[in-house]
């Protein structure tokens, strides 16, 4: 990534952000969103947007209103932005957070048993070898490789 498009893709997650915690006005976005990342093509034309949602139960349809808005959203970051051609948005789901705490539940529950059956508790090397081989066993290949990316064409349809 170029030293501009990361610059961009910087601007574009942090103005997001601010849009969003201001909330929208579509009932199907709701829950905590969180934008884990922002990729920006080469060439400028489109930004892949992974969000995370809690609770997940409300992630789908928050995705889908988002998507809805994206150009209700691009329109808003442009005003926030000094860049003459802003890329196209596309949302998508980053479920690294909802692993995370997954893996910390299940650290949780082996220390619990560990004092229950009177073990010393893990130490911090453990944990972190423990973090580590979680971390890589879960790497989220690029979404450009990702067989289950849905993006969006021009006029706003999920194409698969």
């Amino acid at each position: 990534m170029s030293r501009r498009t990361s610059r961009v893709a910087s601007t574009i997650q942090r103005s997001l952000q601010t849009l969003l915690s201001r909330g929208l006005n579509d009932p199907r976005v709701h829950g905590l969103i969180t934008i884990t990342k922002v990729k920006v093509t080469e060439d400028m034309t489109r930004a892949v947007i992974s969000i995370s949602v809690l609770p997940s139960e409300h992630q789908d349809l928050t995705l889908h209103g988002l998507r809805s808005a994206s150009k209700y959203l691009r329109r808003e970051v442009g005003n926030m932005m000094s860049i003459r051609r802003l890329p196209a948005f596309s949302f998508e789901l980053d479920h690294a957070i909802k692993r995370e705490i997954e893996v910390l539940k299940a650290l949780e529950r082996v220390r619990q048993e560990r004092i229950d059956r009177g073990l010393p508790p893990l130490s911090q090397d453990e944990e972190e070898s423990a973090l580590a081989e979680n971390a890589k066993n879960n790497e989220t290949p690029p979404a450009a490789e990702q067989s289950s990316a849905v993006s969006e064409d021009s006029s706003g349809a999920a194409q698969p």
